[in-house]
């Protein structure tokens, strides 16, 4: 599905990836999360990573509140790591700095006691449910969608891979979006035919629709830069189709003239065997 693409995903970077349906737009998502294994190739992951697929199972009894702990879990494990270590420290046992220090640093990361604030001002932003107690089996494919949005931006993590996010937001939604995803310090990727996001985010568009030499095209400059690369590809693409067709005609009739000048060449007596040459003169033209 995938051949010949090599991008690099690092911080404050926005790609925007865009083709017709089939292209491996998912693919590549699943690709660079670890979920699918590529056949050819490497893939360097350095960072946390968080991905929003387009489907999301609720059919196992969670609620709204227990999927907010599971994308919280680092969050809020660093935090009971630093307290078991403050506590350590305070009973003055051996490497407790050293331990409390550590702990210290990837609470301050993860940001993590303001992982909850963070969710829940992305749940108000999305128009998500925020009622902790409610069963996912009881919201709808766009409710859940919101809340699993908001779980992502809310648990900033390094790398945001975000597969076609507008489908179920509203204008509103939309405008949080657009506004976290620029703020966001992090890496993100977004397969999206939303072309206002695109334009409002995208600092590089990965375009993976057919191209004359079968390779995925990198477009920096945003979504106007994309549009500019993509208008002057087509351009060039066309230019080079006419100038074809005009070698293909100016051929055509080169090998018209020389069929007609072999053929009324001259020819040996019938019966000699020596008249192959008139038989074999197309072949030998062409």
């Amino acid at each position: 599905v995938l051949r010949h693409l090599d991008l690099q995903v690092s911080p404050g970077s926005r790609w925007g990836v865009v083709g017709e349906n089939g292209r491996g737009k998912s693919t590549l998502l699943h690709v660079l999360a670890g979920a699918l294994v590529p056949d050819a190739g490497t893939v360097h992951r350095v960072g946390t990573l968080a991905l929003a697929e387009q489907q999301m199972p609720a059919d196992d009894g969670r609620t709204v509140g227990d999927f907010i702990d599971e994308h919280l879990a680092d969050a809020r494990a660093a935090v009971r790591d630093l307290d078991s270590a403050a506590a350590a420290l305070a009973a003055g046992r051996p490497g407790a700095d050293a331990t409390y220090a550590n702990a210290l640093e990837a609470a301050q990361a993860l940001d993590a006691w303001d992982a909850d604030r963070r969710v829940d001002v992305a749940l108000a932003g999305l128009g998500a449910v925020s009622d902790r107690a409610r069963p996912l089996d009881t919201l709808s494919i766009g409710q859940r969608y919101r809340v699993r949005l908001a779980c992502l931006l809310g648990a900033d993590d390094d790398f945001l891979l975000l597969d076609e996010p507008t489908n179920h937001l509203d204008l509103a939604g939309l405008h949080f979006l657009t506004e976290r995803l620029r703020a966001h310090a992090g890496g993100s990727v977004v397969v999206s035919h939303d072309r206002a996001l695109l334009a409002d985010v995208a600092t590089h568009v990965l375009d993976l629709d057919p191209t004359r030499d079968g390779r995925p095209r990198v477009y920096g400059g945003g979504y106007d830069g994309y549009r500019e690369g993509r208008a002057a590809e087509r351009a060039r693409w066309a230019a080079e189709y006419e100038q074809q067709q005009a070698e293909h005609v100016r051929l055509a009739q080169a090998l018209s003239e020389a069929q007609n000048r072999l053929s009324t060449g001259w020819r040996p007596d019938k019966g000699t065997g020596k008249h192959q040459r008139a038989t074999r003169a197309g072949s030998l033209a062409r």
